[in-house]
């Protein structure tokens, strides 16, 4: 669940509009949570809507919203910003009625400046702003009791109810209890109060090497697609461009909408648009284990990085030392300081710039500026097609020029007699970007949270129709893989998969290459359908590349590293079985009843 805000503009209040739009708004779906008539001033505007200040339409915007009494409504819904934004149609009044006649600003706009009618937030930050603005925090208890429902328990309690329509479960009591245990409400973003930076260096994600694929472009790596149709991709963490690049490739792929799922456990913050990581000072060379799996506290550790990374630039004249991996050492580098950005901050970027490429595109092509006075220009002469030097000497009200021929002859010229310069080519579209952070290990077999996240984000996405999926982690492997697998396995298991061939196991002649360790085949003989939810997972590694088996089979057995990648591979078969029983319950609690399976999953470690 999302919250936005949607500023309902003065002209369209005096002329009695705002129920109207009230009305529409909660027709699609939006909860008003809090609602209030402001007057805004023009300093207060300008500080709110300072993002915009380097926009064309930045004075338009604060004068029409300065210019009376607005009614302020804070929305929320799922994907609220977007929806919002969706519906309030293009911002240029004259294209919404062209291209979205449905959309509030086509249905209530009027012809001037800023009179579009409505304004919504234009990003989440933005919106979270706009909100400790026009409301900020004080006591709950001092809300009225449906404000107080609306603002604490309603958000949470229908993104449940809508995820419990996609599941159906057959217990939907027992099912929606579980749902909020795993899944509380949003809150604000934790802060982190003792510094990360202490103790540790930072090191480039990027090293040379990193690159395992076939691909030419310089600020992604590993970019790949699970051999199927549903949509699956995994890529190496990237840089700042790197992000747009691959949201401009997936758009190319047919997908304008994008999941994105973070699979780091770490905190990760871009340096100059390069993404860095924190490893022991110590031991540069070792990845720490010790960050918590928590997405919230990741979010809340990069603030806290990028506060410390410009504290310890600050001493040291703006510069930063950073190590990057070269062959088998890591070199250390002064690099100085010009932006540091976190992962939050990274894609909220990402984000706007998908909405305004998105707005050029509906206004193109651009409107012809009106030309001042004593402008030269280049015009067609008289009735003829020449075109031939001019200067404007005067604007009609009616949008015509007055202009002077070098020959002396005055004549009046309307835009379309003018050869004006070729407008700026459009930049080629992107796909929307739904961002998850789901941590996951890279140094263990994944946990019970570590499924239900995963499990909790795949039940939201009907694969394979129309939406990408996109998994990311440090190189693009191991972790992005494990996504990629399980995705696979949601996706064959939601179009109805069945098995098209005999899977079997000779006990007497196992098979290491196929995974047929005597811990996986012990688990497979244990479960109802061990032996097809083992041939679905297979099926799904070899969709996504994965060197799963081979590296099991080359491991040293007994080993650590052995006896990780077997959990990791029955955890797979397990989490296969756990999506195709449709349980609602979480997968803990689908599994601990089955004894006989966590027993074994518990000696794996001995063997």
């Amino acid at each position: 669940m999302e919250r936005t805000v949607a500023i309902i503009k003065p002209h369209a209040v005096t002329a009695g509009n705002a129920e109207k739009l009230v009305e529409i708004i909660e027709h699609n779906g939006f909860y008003i949570n809090r609602r209030k008539e402001a007057t805004i001033t023009k300093d207060s505007a300008s500080q709110l809507f300072a993002d915009r200040k380097d926009t064309d339409g930045f004075n338009e915007l604060v004068n029409s919203v300065s210019s009376g009494t607005s009614v302020v409504l804070v929305l929320s819904k799922i994907d609220a910003v977007r929806g919002l934004l969706d519906l309030a149609g293009p911002s240029s009044v004259k294209v919404a009625k062209a291209q979205c006649q449905s959309s509030l600003r086509a249905m209530f706009g009027e012809d001037g400046p800023g009179q579009n009618a409505i304004e919504p937030s234009a990003s989440a930050p933005a919106a979270e702003a706009e909100i400790e603005h026009f409301f900020p925090a004080g006591a709950m208890n001092k809300l009225p009791a449906k404000e107080y429902l609306l603002e604490t328990v309603m958000p949470g309690l229908v993104e449940a109810l809508t995820d419990m329509c996609l599941v159906k479960p057959a217990d939907p009591y027992d099912w929606l209890q579980n749902w909020l245990s795993q899944n509380r409400p949003r809150q604000g973003v934790q802060q982190c109060s003792t510094a990360v930076l202490d103790g540790h260096v930072v090191c480039a994600d990027q090293f040379d090497g990193i690159e395992k694929t076939d691909n030419a472009e310089p600020s992604i790596w590993n970019l790949r697609r699970a051999n199927n149709r549903a949509g699956i991709f995994g890529v190496g963490q990237a840089t700042i461009p790197g992000m747009q690049y691959t949201s401009e490739y997936m758009r190319t792929q047919g997908y304008t909408n994008v999941v994105w799922a973070n699979l780091r456990d770490e905190p990760v913050v871009y340096v100059n648009g390069e993404p860095v990581a924190l490893r022991p000072e110590d031991a540069v060379g070792t990845r720490p284990s010790y960050f918590p799996k928590d997405a919230r506290k990741l979010v809340a550790m990069e603030a806290r990085l990028r506060r410390d990374l410009f504290s310890s630039a600050g001493v040291n004249k703006g510069e930063l030392g950073i190590f990057r991996q070269v062959g088998g050492s890591h070199e250390l580098n002064q690099v100085k300081i010009e932006k540091v950005s976190t992962m939050d901050d990274a894609f909220q970027q990402l984000q706007k710039e998908v909405a305004a490429r998105e707005e050029a595109a509906q206004n193109w092509p651009p409107a012809h500026p009106i030309l001042e006075v004593q402008t030269p220009i280049t015009c067609r002469y008289g009735s003829t097609e020449d075109m031939l030097p001019a200067v404007v000497q005067a604007v009609a009200e009616d949008g015509t020029y007055d202009v002077l021929f070098e020959d002396g002859e005055a004549q009046s010229r309307t835009e379309n007699d003018i050869q004006w310069p070729e407008p700026e080519p459009l930049a080629a579209p992107l796909a929307r970007v739904d961002y998850w952070r789901l941590p996951i290990s890279d140094e263990s077999a994944p946990t019970p949270a570590d499924i239900d996240n995963l499990a909790s984000m795949l039940r939201k996405v009907s694969i394979g129709s129309g939406t990408a999926l996109l998994f990311s982690s440090h190189t693009g492997f191991e972790r992005a893989t494990t996504g990629m697998v399980a995705a696979c396995i949601v996706f064959h298991i939601q179009h109805g998969w069945q098995q098209d061939s005999i899977c079997f196991i000779d006990k007497d002649a196992p098979d290491t290459s196929k995974g047929e360790f005597p811990s996986v085949i012990e688990l497979v003989q244990a479960m109802n359908n061990g032996l097809e939810m083992k041939a679905l997972v297979d099926q799904s590694l070899g969709e996504c590349a994965s060197d799963m088996h081979q590296a099991m089979s080359e491991a040293a057995n007994p080993s650590a590293q052995c006896w990780i990648l077997q959990q990791r591979y029955c955890y797979l078969i397990l989490f296969a079985a756990y999506m195709r029983s449709g349980s609602s319950a979480s997968f803990e609690q689908w599994l601990t009843p089955q004894l006989s399976l966590t027993r074994i999953l518990s000696r794996m470690h001995l063997e």
